[in-house]
């Protein structure tokens, strides 16, 4: 999740962001965090699905969830 987001920034502001795909890279590394974050809502005996899901959205969805797991 952290790589993520340190490609994307570095996408973002050490090029033009027209012409990278820093969004999507992004996006796209989220999907392993959401993995990981529905495994752990699945042993939390939380709503799995919703929150992996919400979690796919992006990296800052995922930051959210993380920090109400580890907060329940």
């Amino acid at each position: 999740m952290a790589l993520s987001m340190v490609i994307g920034l570095t996408l973002a502001f050490g090029f033009d962001i027209d012409d990278s795909p820093a969004l999507l890279l992004a996006w796209v590394g989220s999907w392993g965090a959401a993995w990981h974050l529905y495994q752990r809502a699945r042993l939390q005996g939380r709503r799995a699905w919703l929150l992996g899901g919400f979690a796919m959205l992006g990296p800052v969805p995922a930051i959210l969830v993380h920090l109400w797991l580890r907060g329940s």
